[in-house]
């Protein structure tokens, strides 16, 4: 079996070790505590995928640092090789550095493997993007709301 294959065969072992709800090791929305865990967090409609020992205050880091909050929504066991192979499997949804687009791919894989907590936590962050993209006036909600106009009323 050559390398990459090996790899791959891991990668997709622990996808489906992740899938399984009681998985140890997947809480998944905290986790690190001193030990390598790769995490998925949102924001404004994008994820990083990015790794850290100590996750939750990663998150915090880069809400500082990003224009919109960032949610961790999972985090996995594991160090940087592990964050590289989700960074090629998901290398064609790749926007900048480690964020990726929210993609229906994204969703499917995502939907699959958050707990109910990340996947709270996940509707949450999107709903406030969305209503912080609607209320800003970036893209405006359509009034609903219409009145009929006879052909005499129009100039």
């Amino acid at each position: 079996m050559k390398p990459w294959e090996r790899r791959q065969r891991k990668l997709e072992e622990q996808l489906a070790d992740m899938r399984r709800a009681n998985h140890p090791d997947v809480d998944k929305t905290v986790g690190g505590h001193g030990s390598p865990h790769v995490y998925f967090a949102y924001s404004a409609g994008r994820i990083k995928i990015g790794t850290s020992l100590y996750p939750e205050y990663r998150g915090k880091d880069l809400s500082m640092q990003a224009p919109h909050p960032v949610t961790i929504i999972m985090t996995v066991a594991g160090g940087y090789e592990l964050e590289q192979e989700f960074h090629r499997l998901f290398g064609a949804l790749r926007e900048h550095g480690e964020w990726f687009r929210l993609s229906e791919e994204m969703r499917r894989f995502l939907h699959q493997t958050l707990c109910r907590t990340g996947m709270r936590k996940l509707n949450e962050a999107e709903l406030k993007f969305l209503e912080w993209v609607t209320e800003s006036g970036l893209f405006p909600v359509p009034n609903l709301c219409h009145t009929e106009i006879g052909a005499n009323e129009i100039n």
